[in-house]
């Protein structure tokens, strides 16, 4: 368990201090209330730590113990700021996808599946099967839906080609909307259980 900074200067001041029981009345007596309880957090980190014993009267510690295991913990403390640490920093600037950051593993490999190859094949199934409607979207659709679908089966095309998927969910939601509020189409149905799969 490692303490903190300001439980190490109190640690510091205790061994300073050890045989002065005097010095922590006063000590106590000059402190606010926010530092009594900050300085009574500082104890109780170095009690929960193992490193000192309090023996309190009167709300002051009157006496304190140095327990043995001081010199294990700095001992410690000291080989892990003396080992060397690498830090990395990795900057991405955009999106980045399939990419994966291995960290503390020496000599070790990596796989990394892409199962978007599946999702997009599939999106350009859909849209050759809308392609193939395209002579009867007027008459099944009307002009207005059917340019609709064929603006957003061509951002469809870019968005699967960058493999954009978020982008490319959220066209294909689009264009179910359209077959869902298009009355008396012939083709709704088939697209929109195309696309349900896919969404």
């Amino acid at each position: 368990m490692m303490i903190s900074e300001k439980a190490e200067e109190l640690f510091q001041e205790i061994i300073n201090n050890i045989n002065k029981n005097a010095y922590w009345e006063k000590r106590f007596e000059t402190l606010n209330s926010s530092e009594d309880i900050a300085l009574r957090t500082l104890f109780k980190e170095l009690v929960d730590a193992n490193l000192i014993k309090v023996y309190w009267a009167d709300n002051i510690p009157y006496h304190i113990e140095i327990l043995s295991n001081w010199q294990t913990y700095f001992n410690k403390k000291k080989l892990y700021d003396d080992s060397s640490k690498n830090i990395f920093t990795n900057n991405f600037y955009g999106t980045v996808t399939n990419a994966q950051i291995q960290q503390n593993s020496s000599n070790s490999n990596q796989v990394v599946t892409n199962n978007n190859l599946e999702y997009t094949r599939k999106i350009d199934d859909l849209i050759l099967k809308l392609k193939e409607y395209d002579s009867i979207l007027e008459k099944d659709i009307g002009q207005k839906n059917a340019d609709l679908i064929r603006n957003q089966i061509s951002e469809l095309q870019q968005s699967n080609q960058e493999d954009n998927i978020s982008k490319s969910k959220e066209i294909l939601h689009f264009i179910k909307e359209v077959f869902v509020n298009a009355s008396g189409s012939l083709i709704a149905a088939g697209v929109i259980q195309a696309i349900q799969s896919l969404v």
